[in-house]
């Protein structure tokens, strides 16, 4: 592999936040993906799929997955700064809509 392309990725992937001195190399568009394919799943009002991210009965834990992407965009409030954190930011407000909102008529 060339090493140029290498410095290029590790370049785009490097992320500091603002109240560490470290930075640290993450995949900035994996959130966004995962935020994504919950929109995904409740595309078009699929009422199982709604329920089944509210509660999953079949596991001895269930998550109420909504309210996570809730938490989750909260946090991206404080980092809008970054092109990245809107993006998922967009993104959560995107997929919250699709997992809560009912079928289209």
């Amino acid at each position: 592999i060339n090493k140029g392309i290498l410095k290029q990725f590790f370049a785009k992937q490097r992320y500091t936040d603002e109240l560490s001195p470290k930075s640290y190399y993450v995949d900035k568009n994996l959130e966004k993906q995962i935020i994504d394919f919950f929109g995904l799943l409740c595309k078009n009002g699929n009422k199982f799929m709604q329920d089944y991210l509210k509660k999953q009965s079949n596991n001895s834990r269930s998550y109420n997955l909504i309210l996570l992407v809730n938490d989750f965009s909260k946090e991206l409030l404080t980092h809008l700064h970054y092109p990245v954190a809107f993006d998922t930011f967009t993104s959560c407000l995107k997929s919250m809509l699709e997992m809560i909102q009912g079928p289209n008529k």
